[in-house]
């Protein structure tokens, strides 16, 4: 009897077990489908983005940036930082609103804007349905840079895809090899000059889109400055613009790791 009873115990677990292997398995493998599917769209969108003669260049614009005047005075077209086949990327991405992109980074990914801030947690740009989803601008931002403060999120991957490489900027060596990112639109070449980044409640004033007063924006923005992790080489006024990069991080629940950046043309 007892070894009956042992038999069965025994052929339990190893049901329990296979049982286990498998869906465990399953995971896995569909994580990895979907990594390689994520890897493979970005990889075709990226086909409409090329080196521009400036790509990757730090250096604030100084008079040798300036637009050269042609034979009769008229200023030629300025070189851009990427080339892009914008009217091409938008054909696969109907809610692009534009190219973010960071200099010796994994940070090259189209953004877009959807009617709500869930779609594009698990949507790629061309809204197929992928775990690792697209950096999305807020659908409550105004276009242009209208509001004070836009935010653009992105998934912390595993794999370091995606906006991963945000929280390295709580390391003053690791800001210091990247203070800017650049913002890739149809019209401009924005530079995001950062200027603070630290750990934030998913619910704290980091994510405020608008301001009632220039006061309170200032405050904000001298808050926000107080808490970086790093020593900026910048800082951000009352009349500036900004743009906060925001994805999870993992040091208590619901957090994240926001990096602000002021916002000018380059």
């Amino acid at each position: 009897m007892r070894k009956a009873l042992a038999a069965g115990i025994l052929a339990l677990l190893a049901a329990a077990s296979f049982g286990a292997a498998v869906f465990f398995g399953a995971r896995i493998y569909d994580t990895c489908r979907q990594d390689m599917e994520s890897e493979a769209a970005y990889e075709e969108m990226a086909q409409h983005v090329k080196p521009g003669s400036r790509m990757g260049t730090e250096d604030m614009p100084g008079p040798d940036d300036m637009p050269m005047e042609g034979a009769e005075g008229i200023p030629e077209e300025k070189e851009r930082i990427l080339d892009i086949d914008f009217a091409a990327l938008k054909e696969e991405v109907p809610d692009l609103a534009g190219w973010l992109y960071c200099p010796d980074t994994e940070i090259s990914y189209p953004v877009v804007q959807g009617q709500d801030n869930s779609y594009y947690l698990d949507h790629l740009p061309d809204g197929s349905g992928n775990r690792n989803g697209s950096l999305f601008m807020d659908c409550g931002n105004r276009e242009g840079f209208a509001d004070e403060n836009t935010l653009v999120y992105g998934h912390h991957m595993a794999s370091g895809k995606m906006f991963a490489c945000l929280v390295s900027y709580a390391d003053q060596a690791y800001y210091e090899a990247h203070p800017v990112i650049y913002f890739i639109t149809e019209e401009t070449d924005y530079r995001l000059e950062l200027f603070s980044g630290y750990t934030a409640a998913v619910a704290s004033e980091a994510y405020t889109l608008r301001f009632s007063t220039e006061g309170e924006f200032a405050g904000w923005l001298e808050r926000a400055q107080r808490r970086s992790d790093f020593v900026p080489k910048v800082q951000a006024g009352a009349g500036d613009h900004v743009v906060t990069l925001s994805t999870c991080a993992y040091s208590f629940q619901d957090a994240r790791y926001v990096v602000h950046g002021r916002l000018t043309e380059n």
